[in-house]
């Protein structure tokens, strides 16, 4: 709780508060934190980190205890700590799940176990270089930012514009990422959800980066792992290479060749590392001739589809694609 000018937030680790920040433009040598009623400042230290002040107790905040932020002699805000005794919420998955992202990722997506706020997105959520340092411009601050229906999963998007060779900010400033390089995805303890609980605890999620993806998907190099007739296995789809994992929800079909074209009930799973996925039917398989129908507007990591390099001008048509067949068959038997 915090009222008068200022509202500071708290930043929990470990369960703890160890610190609070908040927006405060003027001399940091005039600020302290005290006991309510109380005019010795206690231990700590304040810092400033973009448009934020914080001050970082020696020993953390005591639940239930009342503290004021004074300048001068002048309070500008009274707060304390109380504690939520409901479960914060947490990170449970970063796509691409797998280590190794090519230098031109185009996107990344968070996975929260609930409903997120909607603002202070590019401001807790960042790329970090191998030493922690936050990489400016390198995560679109798109507004506003791209979540799902129920903002669970956000939409990161790498800065377009430096991923395309062609464009100027390309020209001028390279690529977000570079190939060869260790970097982390950071969500700050801060980060708060729709309810106000924060994460409490910095996540940081590591990956590195391989060289540029300048090719399409290729239809035709993708495995299929055919079940047998009567069963209820499931057929499994190996992509050859990891794909967007936004792209492929509700991109793919099955259906039976003699069925006039009538997609049969059944559950797709993407598979871990976004390699490949995974049709699980209904009823159990017929013997006889199915087709895999493909979306062709699935991407792998870098944004190129089955039709078209991100890289590739989308104003120029191309009438070979409206000839290509996207579907694999095969038979059970």
């Amino acid at each position: 709780m915090a009222t008068a000018q200022l509202s500071p937030e708290f930043i929990l680790e470990e369960g703890k508060a160890v610190a609070i920040q908040f927006a405060y433009a003027g001399d940091l040598k005039r600020l302290s934190v005290a006991l309510q009623n109380n005019p010795r400042p206690i231990f700590g230290q304040f810092l400033t980190e973009r448009d934020k002040t914080i001050f970082r107790a020696a020993i953390p905040f005591a639940e239930g205890q009342e503290y004021v932020i004074r300048e001068g002699e002048k309070v500008l805000a009274e707060f304390r700590f109380e504690r939520n005794n409901e479960r914060p919420p947490m990170v449970v998955a970063v796509y691409p799940s797998s280590n190794t992202v090519p230098a031109n990722q185009l996107k990344m997506y968070v996975k929260f176990d609930q409903p997120m706020r909607a603002d202070g997105v590019y401001e807790h959520i960042y790329v970090a270089d191998e030493n922690g340092r936050r990489l400016p411009g390198a995560i679109l601050p798109l507004q506003p930012a791209l979540w799902n229906a129920d903002n669970t999963i956000l939409t990161l998007w790498f800065d377009p514009g430096k991923i395309k060779r062609d464009l100027q900010p390309n020209q001028m400033h390279g690529t977000p990422l570079q190939p060869g390089k260790r970097y982390s995805l950071v969500v700050e303890g801060v980060f708060s959800s729709q309810k106000g609980d924060q994460l409490g605890q910095r996540f940081s999620r590591p990956f590195s980066t391989g060289d540029d993806d300048r090719e399409k998907p290729d239809l035709e190099t993708w495995k299929l792992v055919v079940p047998s007739a009567g069963s209820n296995d499931a057929l499994t789809v190996q992509f050859g290479e990891p794909m967007d994992f936004g792209s492929l929800d509700g991109k793919f079909g099955v259906k039976r060749e003699s069925a006039n074209g009538q997609i049969i009930d059944g559950v797709f799973e993407i598979i871990a590392g976004e390699a490949g996925l995974t049709f699980r039917p209904a009823k159990p398989w017929l013997a006889g001739s199915y087709v895999l129908v493909v979306d062709p507007s699935i991407e792998d990591l870098s944004g190129n589809n089955l039709q078209r390099l991100f890289d590739e001008d989308t104003t120029v048509e191309n009438p070979d694609l409206a000839k290509q067949d996207w579907q694999l068959r095969f038979t059970t038997r």
